[in-house]
């Protein structure tokens, strides 16, 4: 059971290292005409520029997203002001509510107790 494992570690090894080995060789014979140095260039350059291209387009999609997410915290902010407004309106509104309120139940009380004086007979009362 150990050999295996030993065997399948060295397999996997060696399988590994031909990818190192396959790197371009500056002193590979056919790397050595001008033509294959400008191919090779040419190349190089196309990869840079379609590297550029990705990235380009990578980061102005992330500047787009940055913008969006700088709106939404403005609109949040802008929200948030409209909303203590309209609170403030509606706390002023309840307690104008309530206030109302307890002088309707005072006027309520006053004119029940007056009824009621009227009808015992207080003329002074009845007006």
């Amino acid at each position: 059971m150990r050999t295996h494992i030993i065997f399948a570690a060295l397999a996997f090894g060696a399988a590994a290292l031909p990818g190192a080995a396959m790197a371009d060789d500056p002193r590979d014979p056919e790397m050595q005409s001008e033509q294959a140095v400008a191919l090779d260039r040419a190349k190089v350059r196309q990869l840079n520029l379609d590297m550029l291209a990705q990235v380009t387009a990578r980061d102005a999609g992330y500047a787009a997203a940055w913008k969006q997410y700088e709106e939404a915290k403005a609109n949040e902010a802008q929200h948030a002001e409209a909303y203590r407004i309209r609170m403030a309106a509606y706390q002023q509104q309840q307690s104008r509510y309530a206030a109302d309120r307890q002088s309707y139940e005072q006027a309520m009380e006053d004119w029940r107790r007056d009824v009621a004086a009227c009808r015992a007979g207080d003329r002074t009362a009845c007006q």
